[in-house]
């Protein structure tokens, strides 16, 4: 495994860790406007969310996989091998906590700072995922030598945690944060 797999198999966990899949369906849908988007529904997790077609859907092997994993996108990018393309991440967490978000945004940020060299934190306040209530956490760092910038928005639903991150190489990580943030913005609990 790469340098850069090892990475975005560790962005995408920075707050969940475990070995398990999830699988769902997707419908892809032409818009008004030209675009292709796909909308991915989750059963395990009720979750619905709608990203650009042109992203690819990462296969992460089994024993990789976090636990909770529901989805890994990989933005089109021209990022040479050494850069860490635009990746997101949606991930769940079975078991509830009993933390609140105060508190889950500085756990997420404190094992960032012993994870990533040069950690540097750009941003931390309110947010949402989907309809709910959220916390988001963005910084930069390094980690085996790749430079790294990266957005995890938390929240819980159901008395389960939810968890998106976004990861890319700083120079270009400002390129897909509007469809990340529609992304995000798209996340619907659906009955299940």
């Amino acid at each position: 495994m790469t340098a850069l797999s090892r990475i975005i198999l560790l962005s995408m966990s920075i707050w969940l860790i475990g070995c398990s899949s999830s699988s769902g369906t997707k419908s892809i849908e032409k818009l008004g406007d030209g675009n292709v988007v796909t909308t991915y529904d989750d059963p395990k997790y009720g979750l619905r969310l709608t990203y650009p077609g042109d992203w690819e859907e990462q296969s992460i092997p089994f024993m990789l996989r976090p636990k909770g994993t529901i989805i890994v996108l990989k933005a089109q990018s021209k990022v040479d091998g050494t850069r860490m393309p635009p990746t997101m991440s949606v991930v769940a967490n079975d078991k509830a906590s009993g933390a609140s978000l105060e508190q889950m945004q500085q756990q997420m940020i404190d094992k960032a700072k012993g994870q990533f060299s040069d950690f540097k934190l750009i941003e931390s306040g309110d947010a949402k995922l989907g309809t709910e209530p959220a916390k988001r956490i963005t910084y930069t760092g390094s980690k085996l030598g790749v430079s790294l910038q990266v957005m995890n928005v938390i929240a819980t639903h159901g008395g389960k945690g939810f968890a998106v991150a976004y990861s890319a190489d700083p120079e270009i990580f400002a390129q897909e944060l509007p469809d990340v943030q529609k992304v995000i913005e798209s996340i619907r609990w659906v009955q299940r």
